[in-house]
């Protein structure tokens, strides 16, 4: 149900006629004869009194205006008026039209020019009052439809200044119309005019044929000012939008639509395209909301609450969209019904009164099909929805974390929980990992998730699993895409680069370690990476942005030190640190360091940080640069007893590069 569109009025701005037309004439007080005004040269034969400049925009000069040839708009067959200035708003119309489409601020001057194919005024000609040879006259209407000028009370505006031209002006090269006029709309800043105002203005003439006078007007044009609602709910308004005035204005955005128990509903208001013309901003807005449950006695109110919006502080710079969120203690009756309305003024307190809105409160439901893909539906950003099946898998910038969105198809179906599933494959270091993390409720029918940022080279596989409120589980189809590799975004390295991994593992545990710290500094200073492993993954990678990889120059000397989690134990709590030479091709299998409770591998392009294990005595590696001491006496069996395991272990990591390779699902 709809009420009818309630208006807000502003209060007229009531000026007595005798305010008026004392704007109108108050032109007549201590003037000075000279021979220019305002920097304008006169015509030598009828030099004009001296008056104050007319505003900051009446800067061009004559000479300026021989190559500024603007519209000239029809006053009589021999006159017309056109901008003075190539830099003004130019309110005159085009031919055949009387209204502008430009809209000036009111701290705009507006100077035009009257051009004429023959002198208008006359020797002794006043420059002001009802003989005047020119003047310009001005109505208004406000933007709530109330006059503020009016040319049916004899109040209409003529000039700020004290005399309602200035001219002939001095200098004109115009064969056509040699005779110009300067006439003036000053700016606002004095209080005359107002944003939204619609303005009427034309040009009178008065001739004088030997003592009689004869009057003309040029045809009525206008414009209005701009700042404020392109479209006015009051009838007397020139933008008058009737019903349609706050669609006009404001856009609203409702979410949910059909809210359920328990449920917050989140309004948006944004500006429209209309209101980028008028340079329209948000200054308030208000909102009105009512609870009202049918009952056997009758309808009730339960409750009534007014909220405010957030308001812009400056006109020109306040926000594009305001936000606001009905709290959820509004949703606790089911079959309620909750009518909300919305007061939005501009930033000059224009307000238009948006329609008086309802919707009511739907139980929980229950999935409607018992399919996932009928019940429910998963958007993400970046988008990757390949499917396993299909040839094109989406591709990520390495650490892209994956934002999910979970929405229900039937807007009365609430969702009551969701978790995503992910596998992560790590085939650089034959790694693998199950996660399984929860969406968070925006309302109840929106869920959000993520997939975290995950390191170069990795595949992932998903699926959803989302409950109703009667507990029935949904499961998806499983989705997947993978990482960019270090091969794909590097191709083949120059013999000045390199790029190696550092791979962390908990033998104790037997399990790759998660959240270690890793650094990698060059000596010399022109390499400091910081990171921690993913499942044991790391590698150089760019400052400030996670697993985003790096190439690192070759044949440099690197520290390495890893710190993992404090809970793998109190003894390597405090790092292993490794000093290496990493030349461009890592082709060499050995143990490079090794301690009572630790060792590091050398594997390729591969580095093994082994910990909480037995490990024998390091074997001496012609690229460490400090490799620990090596007793001559430590036999091969020890060393095998290390090896033999770890060499099956790599065994299975370079089985699994090949597979990795031909899929890229897990």
């Amino acid at each position: 149900m709809h009420l009818p569109t309630a208006s807000v009025r502003r209060r007229p701005r009531v000026l007595a006629a005798g305010l008026l037309l004392a704007v109108a004439v108050s032109i007549a007080a201590g003037l000075a004869v000279s021979g220019t005004v305002a920097g304008v040269p006169l015509a030598p034969r009828d030099a004009a009194p001296t008056v104050p400049a007319m505003g900051p925009t009446r800067a061009a000069t004559p000479a300026a205006n021989s190559t500024f040839n603007p519209t000239c708009a029809y006053v009589s067959g021999t006159v017309c008026v056109s901008v003075y200035n190539p830099t003004e708003p130019d309110i005159v119309p085009g031919p055949g039209e009387t209204s502008a489409s430009v809209e000036p601020l009111v701290t705009s001057a507006i100077p035009l020019v009257v051009k004429s194919m023959h002198p208008i005024n006359w020797t002794g000609s006043s420059p002001y009052g009802v003989d005047s040879p020119v003047a310009i006259n001005v109505s208004g209407t406000l933007w709530n439809g109330d006059q503020y000028y009016s040319p049916f009370s004899g109040t209409t505006w003529h000039s700020a200044s004290q005399q309602y031209y200035i001219g002939p002006l001095a200098g004109i090269t115009n064969k056509t119309y040699p005779w110009w006029y300067l006439v003036n709309i000053t700016s606002g800043a004095g209080g005359d005019f107002y944003p939204g105002m619609a303005i009427t203005w034309w040009i009178a003439l008065t001739y004088n044929n030997t003592g009689v006078f004869s009057h003309i007007t040029s045809p009525e044009y206008t414009y209005t000012y701009a700042g404020a609602w392109p479209s006015s709910p009051d009838p007397g308004a020139r933008q008058w939008g009737g019903a349609s005035a706050f669609a006009n204005d404001v856009e609203l955005f409702v979410d949910p639509a059909q809210p359920n128990w328990n449920d917050s509903v989140h309004l948006e208001l944004e500006t429209t395209s209309l209101d980028t013309t008028t340079g329209a901003t948000f200054g308030a807005a208000n909102l009105t909301v009512t609870e009202r449950l049918s009952t056997d006695q009758g309808l009730l109110t339960i409750q009534t609450a007014k909220y405010t919006f957030n308001a812009s502080t400056a006109a020109t710079s306040g926000p594009t969209h305001l936000n606001f969120t009905i709290p959820a203690s509004f949703a606790l009756d089911p079959g309620a019904v909750i009518w909300y309305q919305i007061a939005a003024q501009d930033f000059y307190q224009n307000s238009v009164l948006s329609p008086l809105e309802n919707f009511a409160v739907n139980g929980n439901g229950s999935f409607v099909s018992g399919t996932f893909a009928n019940d429910l539906a998963l958007y993400s950003t970046p988008n990757v929805g390949a499917t396993p099946a299909s040839p094109n898998v989406t591709v990520v910038a390495p650490g892209t974390s994956i934002a999910l969105t979970l929405a229900s198809t039937a807007p009365q179906t609430a969702i009551n929980a969701a978790n995503v599933v992910y596998s992560v494959s790590l085939p650089a270091i034959g790694a693998s990992t199950v996660v399984t993390s929860p969406f968070s409720r925006f309302n109840s029918t929106t869920f959000l998730g993520a997939i975290p940022g995950l390191p170069a080279g990795a595949f992932v596989n998903f699926s959803i699993y989302a409950w109703d409120f009667a507990s029935t589980l949904e499961i998806s189809q499983t989705w997947n895409y993978t990482v960019e590799s270090p091969a794909a975004m590097f191709g083949t390295l120059p013999t000045n680069q390199t790029f190696f991994y550092v791979a962390v593992y908990n033998a104790g545990a037997a399990a790759w370690v998660s959240g270690a710290r890793v650094s990698i500094d060059a000596i010399g200073g022109y390499v400091d990476s910081v990171g921690t492993t993913y499942d044991g993954m790391a590698y150089p990678n760019a400052s400030g942005a996670a697993f985003v990889p790096i190439v690192v120059p070759a044949g440099a000397t690197y520290v390495i030190n890893v710190t993992p989690p404090a809970a793998l134990g109190v003894a390597l709590s405090r790092g292993v640190e490794l000093t290496l030479a990493v030349p461009h091709a890592t082709v060499l299998h050995q143990v490079v360091a090794s301690a009572s409770d630790y060792a590091v591998i050398e594997n390729g392009d591969i580095l093994l940080f082994y910990l909480n294990g037995t490990a024998p005595a390091a074997v001496s590696s012609g690229s460490a640069a400090n490799a620990v001491i090596v007793a001559t006496a430590v036999g091969l069996v020890a060393a095998a007893a290390l090896l033999v395991p770890l060499y099956l272990w790599w065994r299975r990591i370079v089985a699994r590069r090949e597979a990795e390779v031909k899929r890229v699902t897990l």
